[in-house]
């Protein structure tokens, strides 16, 4: 007699969703599935550690139930983008895991972990276990199951289950995520693609502003002013007699070039020789005077022509007072002022005046100037006393 026929079965899960999940990972989030006979809400390592440090050393059956889990992972998603779905976190996976032969159902165990995704460390932000042990085969269950951390609530987790025989071939699906958060992806995207076009864009200008001040700056390309007719033409005979004196300009030659010397042609007498010798040293005189002076020379030029009025001034105001006193006898005059006027005009006709300094000229112009309006008081003073004498 052939023996019966002993019925597979599969466990079908799928996870939809996650509400309040406290994480901080811009990554989003993943879970993590275990199917087997114990409970995986502190993990494989603990659960494995556990048994190890017992006194006694544990059984074969227990190493194959830890052996034997079912592991799935579902990919990472974040957070939803829209506002009433802020805090919800969509997968929308199913799973399919095979139940081995000999297992009771009833002992089975399905342990799901929710983690954070970082990259060196994922820590678990809540974890929760359904039993099998009331779920008959073709019931299928879907509700939402709460989450834990510890003894803290971590959040809720919405799966769906359903214990089917293995024949009927469940394939698993991946649905596509929401719509909302595809258009929300979407225009983020092409947000920082606007964005980095436009930066791009500013660069480039900022760039080619540099390059032409640098060639502006370096090279100078010309300009280009319109000026009306009359204004053009003042231009143009500035120009040209600047053009003129600067040829008719003659610097003086260093002292190892000699002047060049003009002939007289023969039968010349020496009156109209010494006439020409003398005409060029006139014009040599007047070349060296061309010669453009500093202003501090051009200003003790000036100062020396008015220092000399002052002298001429005071001369013939002491002539006139030496008119009067033949008038009047008891005219009392400035010895000390004459004395020095007599000096002064002395030394000026006996060797030429040198050029002062700035300080001696401005002493002596002041020193004039005072005598000056002393003499000016003294023919006011005389000019009163002829008008009473008379």
């Amino acid at each position: 007699m052939a023996p019966a026929l002993v019925q597979r079965y599969k466990l079908v899960l799928q996870v939809y969703s996650a509400e309040r999940l406290q994480h901080s990972s811009s990554q989003g989030a993943y879970c993590k599935l275990y199917v087997g006979s114990t409970t995986m809400i502190e993990g494989s390592h603990k659960t494995t550690s556990k048994k190890d440090s017992t006194d006694v050393a544990p059984s074969n059956e227990e190493l194959n139930e830890v052996c034997h889990l079912e592991v799935r992972r579902t990919r990472t998603q974040q957070q939803g983008l829209n506002t009433t779905a802020s805090s919800k976190t969509i997968w929308d996976e199913m799973f399919e895991v095979p139940i081995r032969p000999g297992v009771e159902l009833a002992r089975q165990i399905v342990s799901i972990r929710v983690k954070s995704q970082h990259l060196l460390f994922c820590p678990v932000i809540g974890a929760c276990a359904v039993s099998l042990s009331n779920l008959c085969p073709g019931e299928r269950l879907k509700q939402w199951f709460p989450l834990q951390k510890g003894k803290k609530t971590a959040g809720r987790i919405r799966i769906m289950l359903l214990i089917a025989p293995e024949d009927n071939v469940l394939v698993a699906r991946r649905k596509q995520p929401n719509q909302d958060v595809v258009a929300a992806r979407a225009a983020n995207h092409e947000a920082e693609e606007a964005i980095k076009r436009l930066v791009d864009k500013q660069l480039r200008q900022e760039v080619e502003r540099r390059q032409k001040r640098l060639h502006r700056t370096s090279s100078g390309p010309p300009v280009e002013v319109k000026l009306p007719a009359y204004e053009q033409d003042n231009n143009l005979l500035v120009i040209d007699r600047r053009h003129e004196k600067e040829e008719d300009a003659t610097w003086p030659l260093p002292p190892s070039v000699s002047s060049p010397k003009f002939l007289l042609p023969l039968g010349t007498s020496a009156a109209s020789r010494d006439n020409c010798q003398q005409e060029k040293t006139s014009q040599s005189v007047n070349k060296e005077h061309n010669v453009p002076a500093s202003p501090m020379l051009d200003y003790e030029q000036r100062l020396d022509r008015k220092v000399r009025q002052v002298r001429k001034e005071t001369a013939r105001l002491r002539k006139l007072k030496l008119q009067l006193k033949k008038y009047i006898p008891d005219l009392q005059m400035d010895s000390d002022s004459d004395e020095s006027l007599d000096s002064e005009e002395e030394t000026e006709m006996l060797s030429p005046r040198p050029l002062l300094s700035f300080e001696s000229e401005r002493h002596q112009c002041v020193q004039s100037e005072e005598n000056q309006s002393k003499n000016h008081n003294e023919v006011k003073i005389l000019r009163e006393l002829v008008r009473i004498r008379n």
